[in-house]
């Protein structure tokens, strides 16, 4: 709630506004933008139905207040799929009714909004009744408590008050104290999921349409909507899948996940990333082979995943939980994985920002991840990491097909033979792989000490691999060669130069 309207009057910044109306259009653009977490949403809802009441107000009486509330209250409730009692919508909507008729409405504004927090403090007491979720906890609701907090800072502004020196304030600074018969009670949950939120824009579906093709998903879903722009939040313990079907409804932006199972437990960093001064954190992400080489050698953090993997996003918060980064490149290692990271783009998950780099090899991946520092930030390491992998020369070799027609028609079939290829293009065709190799090389004249590193597949054997290096030191003398296991299923070698 807070991070909702801090957004909100950032928008307003240095901003005069003419008159209420516009100034309350700015404060509810802003914090539908900068809307976080279910009450965070919610608050943003209230806004707006306050602001489309007041919209062309220059000033408003307490009674028009009173009826944006209400307005607020009904933007809010019906942005959820199921609302709930015991909740902020449950102080809206007793806000509005403790006015039961004009005569009641005091005409100041500091009697008027004492009695909101008045009723307000009323109903936050009242919210474990509401929910036996609340009660077994021994809590208050979060959301609830948020809402009278900002009334307070409202009265005290009005009132020329101090915070400090208001007594239902540091109340609230405690928590508001409840009496119920269990307290503290651990809810039993074996997985949370996690808090999924982004917007959609360029739509074709209204908020409601795309909040029930998603309600299946989940819970907690609400939708808010702004011009042609739907913000959602919804708990999942499927966020790839959310993004997938969500995507069928326009373009997302602004993504953010956060794991609820933070909110049970306490997550220690691990020690060797304890490090202050490192802000940057690199993970790769590999679908065949590879994986052991980032982990192995330091260079990253990896996941191991395929298309669709819905276990990604947990292997994902899992890390940077562990790290704590305050900024995350994530490293797509093939072209296959670009649907996984596309939507991920400057996303805030657990609270780091993320940036995405896709590589058409592993191997461009890897002389990358050797330029990456920690101790820079993001932008500093993109730059050199993407400089590193345009000048890496990476050749693929594969056995020419034998049972079906040729990739290269220009060449006929041998079951013998194997192709040379860099980035897709045809560079040789031999029976002898050394030679293979060889003959894809650029003049080595031009490097002062030339290491070739050659990634082996499942497909062949260690003693094959051992062969290989024997022919290539014959041909190659001057040049360094190291053969290391990959475990890709194709192609059947990887080979770098440096």
């Amino acid at each position: 709630m807070l991070a909702t309207l801090t957004s909100g009057l950032d928008h307003i910044g240095d901003v005069s506004p003419e008159h209420l109306g516009e100034a309350l259009g700015i404060l509810a653009n802003g914090s539908f933008w900068g809307a976080r977490g279910n009450s965070g949403v919610l608050l943003s809802q209230f806004i707006q139905g306050v602001y489309r009441h007041l919209i062309t107000h220059e000033t408003c009486t307490t009674r028009d207040m009173v009826d944006a509330i209400k307005v607020g209250h009904s933007t809010a409730f019906s942005s959820m799929s199921e609302p709930v009692e015991g909740t902020m919508l449950s102080i809206m909507e007793s806000v509005s009714l403790s006015f039961e008729s004009s005569s009641t409405i005091p005409s100041g504004l500091t009697p008027f909004w004492q009695q909101i927090v008045a009723s307000s403090r009323d109903y936050v007491d009242d919210t474990p009744n509401q929910m036996l979720l609340l009660a077994q906890s021994g809590v208050v609701d979060s959301g609830a408590l948020g809402l009278l907090t900002i009334f307070v800072g409202i009265w005290a502004h009005y009132a020329d008050l101090q915070l400090e020196n208001i007594p239902i304030y540091q109340d609230i600074i405690l928590q508001t104290s409840i009496q119920t018969s269990i307290t503290n009670h651990p809810i039993a949950s074996d997985d949370w999921g996690f808090c999924t939120q982004f917007v959609v824009t360029n739509g074709g579906n209204s908020a409601k349409d795309l909040r029930t093709s998603l309600s299946s998903l989940g819970n907690s879903i609400l939708t808010t909507e702004l011009d042609n722009s739907i913000k959602l939040h919804i708990h999942t313990k499927q966020p790839q899948l959310v993004i997938d079907t969500a995507l069928g409804s326009g373009t997302l932006n602004t993504l953010m996940i956060e794991n609820m199972d933070d909110h049970e437990t306490t997550t220690t960093p691990l020690s060797y990333e304890t490090d202050p001064d490192k802000t940057c954190c690199l993970i790769s992400i590999t679908d065949d082979g590879f994986g052991h080489i980032f982990t192995e050698s330091g260079l990253a953090s990896n996941i191991a995943t395929e298309q669709n993997d819905p276990t990604f996003f947990t292997s994902l918060t899992q890390i940077i939980e562990q790290i704590s980064p305050s900024d995350i490149i994530l490293m797509a290692t093939s072209l296959n994985q670009l649907k996984t990271i596309q939507h991920l783009e400057e996303a805030s998950i657990c609270g780091s920002t993320v940036k995405t780099m896709v590589f058409h090899t592993p191997v461009h991946a890897i002389c990358a991840a050797l330029t990456f520092n920690p101790y820079n930030d993001s932008s500093v390491n993109f730059a050199k990491m993407s400089s590193q992998a345009s000048q890496t020369l990476c050749i693929s070799i594969n056995p020419l097909p034998n049972d079906q027609l040729p990739v290269y028609p220009s060449q006929s079939i041998d079951s013998s033979q194997y192709i040379s290829t860099i980035e897709y293009q045809e560079i040789a065709i031999h029976t002898d792989i050394a030679e293979l190799i060889s003959a894809s090389l650029p003049d080595l004249c031009t490097y002062t000490h030339p290491i070739l590193t050659i990634y082996r597949g499942s497909q062949t054997s260690e003693s094959e691999a051992i062969e290989l290096v024997d022919k290539l030191e014959q041909i190659l003398p001057d040049t360094t060669i190291d053969m290391l296991f990959a475990n890709q299923s194709s192609p059947l070698y990887l080979i770098s130069l440096e």
